[in-house]
């Protein structure tokens, strides 16, 4: 009881700084900008120019997707319907999508709060897992599907002058093949997680706000160590068109990539924790393979890494491909969205 007297307050307090937000967002945008001087060279105009044209209407959009979380958080208290997993999701949220320090703060302790109880306000989300039998048919499936991959790195060997054209018809022949090589256990994973689709997100979700959160905190470290802001890769992403961009981040990257660094990686791995290490690194490294020295391939695929890891261990809890699939997707729908937002 003292607990939830102790989230009804901090989610007062969150709404009321936010009206408090929402109110007092020019000197808000003023202290942003003060703020921007404390980043890298490389990123202070381009963050500079966004907070002087839309300063405002960004405070006021996240005080008011803020003010939503917390009206959430207080309204499954008085409607009893409150769980530990969802506060936990409420705040990491919270702490993401704050625009003053102090609603961070608030959201931190709510989130370690949430994090200590045991008895109080648990729900404990049983999600199905399917057995997963790694066969001689699926190992040669892999093997296949990994050579086709490597094979792309073979392009700009071809003396061909549009290599833009081959290299979208080899991303076809993969996504294709990630299907077809793996047909008949995704037809067995989707049915069960669209069965089970309540219970696998309740599961996600909290893993994927923290996993998060900790990508967001290496990224920082890795950009004020390298003052790089972004991956070469990430950059020669950013300059295709739009066009491109959004169905190769929404939909072939989450099916291709998970079948590649996470199916098939596990189909000649058996111990948990050598896949998620090996996942992670061939993930994360495989991302910043363009950078021009092998330290900085090392330093900016830190970031890659967490969420590679964070897939690698999802798939050893649910064996669901589909699970790994929505992941990937709503990382990736995010950094679409500050792309966007940058653009």
């Amino acid at each position: 009881m003292k607990k939830n007297m102790f989230f009804i307050f901090s989610s007062i307090s969150i709404i009321l700084l936010n009206i408090y937000s929402i109110i007092s967002s020019n000197k808000i945008v003023e202290s942003m900008i003060e703020s921007v001087k404390m980043l890298p060279e490389s990123m202070q105009k381009k963050v500079l120019d966004i907070y002087t044209n839309s300063g405002n209407t960004y405070v006021i959009v996240i005080a008011c997707i803020s003010m939503v979380f917390s009206i959430l958080m207080l309204t499954s208290i008085f409607r009893k319907t409150v769980t530990r997993r969802k506060f936990v999701i409420l705040s990491i949220l919270g702490i993401l999508i704050a625009p003053i320090d102090l609603i961070t703060l608030i959201s931190i302790l709510n989130l370690i709060l949430c994090i200590t109880i045991k008895n109080d306000i648990i729900n404990k989300v049983e999600i199905p897992k399917l057995e997963y039998k790694i066969t001689e048919k699926y190992m040669i499936n892999s093997a296949i599907l990994i050579l086709v991959y490597s094979s792309q790195y073979l392009i700009k060997f071809i003396p061909i002058s549009n290599k833009f054209i081959l290299g979208i018809i080899m991303e076809v022949v993969l996504l294709i093949l990630s299907i077809v090589l793996f047909l008949e256990p995704l037809k067995n994973e989707l049915k069960l997680f669209k069965n089970n689709f309540k219970s696998y997100i309740k599961y996600i979700m909290p893993k994927l706000g923290i996993g998060y959160i900790i990508y967001i905190a290496v990224s920082l470290i890795v950009s004020s160590i390298t003052k790089q802001t972004t991956s070469v890769n990430q950059q020669a992403l950013e300059k295709l068109n739009i066009a491109y961009i959004i169905p190769a981040a929404i939909i072939w990257a989450p099916i291709v990539e998970e079948a590649l660094f996470r199916r098939c990686i596990r189909n000649f791995i058996k111990n948990d924790k050598i896949f998620i290490i090996v996942s992670a690194l061939v993930f994360g490294l495989l991302h910043t393979v363009s950078e021009a020295t092998l330290a900085s391939v090392f330093l900016m695929g830190l970031p890659y890494i967490v969420l590679g890891g964070y897939l690698a261990y999802i798939f050893t809890k649910t064996n669901n491909m589909f699970s790994n699939m929505f992941s990937h997707m709503f990382i990736n729908s995010i950094a679409l969205i500050i792309m966007l937002i940058g653009l």
